[in-house]
């Protein structure tokens, strides 16, 4: 707050009326009073009250107070009537939710009309309207004659686009983008439209615009608004709601991909029982494009920086558990609040991160060009698990038979369109032309398998992308593993990667999270850096080989165990890294959505849920059965007649 004495105040419980105010006092004339804003929330006891009323109130002629819930929740309210009655200043109080409220009433000294004015003016929202509201209140309680509007009711839902006027409609839109690029919708609150807090948005625009998509910026007070949910819940269609209606055209979607950045779900919950798909999946199912959720949080970017958890409970809850629930694609944090001034009364802003905004944008890019190129044209890697690196475990997904598995999803991409080559008879000989090729078990490797490998790396290629790498990450590996390239499966100067080309499929195995150490520390160690050799995997597959996809065939992979936030990834977070803007396609057994979850959070994953196998009596096969037989029969032999033994 300035040194000048301010003649009006507006003391407030919602931070948000802090930025708005910031906006509004751009629309007053030059000469009019001076006008602050003050957070509720810095007060904590009657004391604090008085000091505020010492200090920044004493010469105010007009304080507006704004209140979020009781009276009760105002430390020193019953002190601040009293002395703003002895001062004869005026006081205006009303209710955060824009509802009349008697209590608030009778400790105002205003007429009921000006008191129905001002919540008039609030209820329509935005700085123009609060603009006018002081224009009006000067007019009325200072008497001044500036002139003022009545109250201009906003829209619930609209366009907002940098480069647009502030009233934009579809025909404006569709006149600045350009139809050869791919779309993308985005969605934010309109509470951020009113009050300024538009600069993540801007940020996104411009990344959008860098990778040639481009934007459909709108913003609703909800995506539930609209969608006629009561009617709904019982038919098997249901009506857009008013915000993802602006995507629609007729028959088609104006978008390829949906950027999402409002919390909650837009279904129903049931809490404590399963959830059934509802309405809004029909309704998402209509728009038949990917949906992306990025989170604008109400953390400090400091505070996510520091923490090992990532996002806080309330941010992880609001922005990633629950839109869960609709089947959005997990993403990053884009923004972070953040203060525009010295004082903590100061509006506080939504700061974009620009890497974690091009990271979302990328991805939007590449989920688009999923959806416009030919399917005989894209490039699809599928990765077998294979951590403890031993051959007869490739592929050893829990409950799901990999291979058999792989032959079934490549002979329906075959019938779909995709070039999947000349394909092996069946999943046992798909994992033997795999191992003869290359594999990771250094029992059986050979020089000439590692010379044949699929996909090798350079020495002076892999530096190139190991000095890429925030250099915290460098130093973790390099402490772990080495300086680059390491040493494992490193031949005549070039790492070898295990995998078999099937035309634009390539079948790869996933390196081991390390080596020379128990596998199953290895497997589980939250802290361990992935070795030079893991991370050249995913680095040639999206910048040599040029993936357009990755599927992780079946539960578990480690890439989505690697250090890094729990939530809410950073650039310096070893999934985030690896895998960076390309899209992850997951099979995965559906009675483990714990760990399911952790795919989904922290490398976002579309987990496609496959059941568990069917239950049969355990009991010995093939060979197994077998010896079984004879050993029977020898002990039977033994009893009966032992000369035959």
């Amino acid at each position: 707050m300035t040194k000048q004495t301010a003649t009006i105040a507006l003391l407030t419980h919602a931070p948000s009326d802090l930025s708005v105010l910031l906006a509004a006092r751009l629309q007053l004339p030059e000469e009019f009073a001076i006008v602050h804003a003050l957070d509720l929330q810095q007060l904590d006891t009657p004391a604090d009250m008085m000091k505020l009323w010492q200090n920044e109130l004493l010469a105010c002629r007009l304080i507006l107070l704004r209140v979020l819930g009781r009276m009760g929740s105002v430390p020193g309210l019953t002190e601040l009537v009293s002395e703003v009655r002895r001062s004869g200043c005026h006081l205006i109080a009303i209710s955060g939710t824009g509802e009349p409220d008697p209590e608030l009433a009778a400790i105002s000294t205003v007429s009921p009309m000006v008191l129905h004015q001002t919540i008039a003016y609030f209820q329509a929202g935005g700085s123009l309207n609060l603009a006018q509201l002081l224009r009006y209140l000067s007019d009325h309680l200072l008497m001044t004659g500036f002139g003022y509007d009545v109250p201009t009711g906003l829209p619930d839902h609209g366009i907002y686009h940098p480069d647009l006027p502030q009233q934009a409609t579809l025909a404006d839109w569709q006149a600045h983008c350009r139809r050869d690029r791919p779309s993308v919708g985005l969605v934010f609150y309109r509470a951020h439209w009113m009050s300024g807090n538009t600069r993540f948005i801007d940020a996104l625009v411009d990344a959008l615009d860098r990778h040639d998509m481009n934007a459909l910026p709108i913003f609703t007070g909800s995506l539930r608004a609209g969608a006629g949910v009561d009617s709904a819940a019982n038919s098997d269609s249901a009506s857009l709601p008013s915000a993802l209606a602006y995507f629609r055209d007729g028959e088609t979607t104006r978008i390829d991909v949906l950027i999402n950045t409002t919390s909650f779900a837009m279904g129903e919950i049931t809490a404590g029982g399963p959830t059934p798909a509802g309405w809004s999946v029909r309704v998402l199912e209509q728009l038949n494009v990917p949906v992306l959720q990025a989170m604008t949080s109400g953390m400090t970017e400091a505070h996510w920086q520091e923490s090992a958890r990532g996002m806080n409970p309330l941010d992880a809850a609001m922005n990633v558990v629950l839109p869960e629930f609709d089947g959005r694609i997990i993403t990053v944090p884009i923004s972070f609040k953040a203060q525009t001034g010295s004082s903590s009364n100061t509006p506080a802003d939504y700061a974009p991160v620009a890497d974690r905004i091009e990271r979302v944008a990328g991805l939007a890019a590449r989920f688009a060009r999923l959806k416009r190129i030919a399917n005989a044209d894209k490039r699809i890697a599928f990765i077998f698990t294979n951590s403890n690196s031993k051959a007869s475990q490739i592929g050893n997904a829990v409950g799901l038979d990999a291979p058999a598995s792989l032959m079934q999803l490549l002979q329906s991409m075959r019938e779909t369109g995709y070039d999947v080559g000349s394909l092996p008879a069946d999943g046992t000989a798909l994992i033997h032309t795999l191992i003869d090729r290359c594999a990771y078990d250094t029992t059986f490797l050979t020089s000439a398998q590692l010379q044949n490998a699929a996909g090798r790396v350079s020495t002076s290629q892999y530096a190139d992308w190991f000095a890429e790498l925030p250099h915290e990450m460098q130093a973790k590996m390099i402490d772990q593993w080495g300086l680059p390239p390491g040493e494992a499966y490193l031949h005549e100067g070039h790492l070898a990667l295990a995998g078999l080309a099937l035309g634009n499929i390539f079948v790869a195995l996933q390196p081991p999270r390390g080596y020379g150490m128990d596998p199953d520390a290895i497997y589980h160690q939250p802290d361990l850096p992935p070795t030079h050799h893991y991370f050249a995997l995913y680095r040639w597959l999206r910048d040599t080989w040029r993936a357009d996809a990755i599927v992780h065939v079946g539960k578990h992979g480690t890439l989505e165990w690697l250090p890094g936030k729990g939530v809410g990834l950073s650039r310096q977070c070893f999934p985030d890294a690896l895998l960076a803007d390309m899209p992850l396609f997951y099979p995965f057994i559906i009675n483990d959505p714990g760990e399911g979850a952790q795919a989904k959070r922290r490398a976002h994953a579309v987990v496609v849920d496959h059941l568990t196998p069917p239950m049969t009596t355990a009991d010995t096969y093939g060979a197994l059965a077998q010896l079984t037989q004879l050993v029977d029969e020898y002990y039977q032999v033994e009893v009966l007649d032992p000369s035959k033994l």
